[in-house]
């Protein structure tokens, strides 16, 4: 009975000893384990914000890159409007430079010629006086041999008459000869035979002549 009694004590203290001695082990891992699982969270929580603070910065430099890379594209979009502009002015300004030369050498393609055809009617003009000086010279000379002739036969008496009528001088002789014969006599003294169809004419000479002549 005894050894029974004994047996029966030992099973229960071997299982005395298996929690006490298990028990703490179990605490122990328990205490532990909640302990490793907060440090990685804490290093998993700052990388996640490490990474957020880092896409927060990259897109915050992206946004500014954009509005920068927008504003120098809208003021590079302006100065070529601009430069646009000028060059479309400038090229009219050339246009109108252009069609400015051709009129001024067209003015002055006129002026030249104007001033060649005038330099034609000046020498033309220049000869045309020194031929009517020329004919003013024989007029004269002409005149003054008509006087002297007329002084002449004035002094020789003869029964002629000399009259001037419209630019000329007429000789009227008192000899009654043909038409023939008056031509040839005019010829040979250096005379032309007049010949007056005009009535004008006809009244001056019915005028001027007396019945005896």
């Amino acid at each position: 009975m005894k050894f029974d009694g004994e047996r029966s004590e030992t099973p229960e203290c071997i299982y005395q000893n298996v929690d006490t001695v298990g028990r703490p082990d179990l605490r122990i891992t328990e205490k532990q384990q909640p302990l490793q699982h907060t440090g990685s969270d804490r290093k998993h929580r700052a990388a996640e914000v490490c990474l957020c603070l880092l896409c927060f910065l990259l897109l915050i430099a992206v946004i500014v890159l954009c509005v920068c890379f927008t504003t120098e594209r809208h003021q590079l979009l302006t100065h070529i409007s601009n430069l646009t502009e000028e060059r479309e002015q400038i090229m009219e300004h050339n246009n109108n430079l252009t069609q400015e030369r051709e009129q001024i050498l067209t003015k002055y393609e006129q002026m030249l010629n104007r001033n060649k055809r005038l330099t034609k009617e000046r020498v033309q003009i220049m000869k045309n006086n020194s031929n009517l000086i020329e004919e003013k010279k024989q007029l004269k000379n002409d005149k003054n041999r008509v006087y002297s002739w007329l002084s002449e036969q004035d002094q020789q008496r003869e029964p002629i008459k000399w009259m001037y009528y419209n630019f000329s001088f007429y000789y009227i002789s008192s000899e009654k000869k043909s038409w023939i014969d008056s031509r040839r006599d005019c010829e040979t003294k250096n005379f032309w035979i007049g010949l007056i169809n005009t009535e004008k004419g006809r009244k001056w000479i019915n005028g001027t002549l007396t019945p005896n002549e």
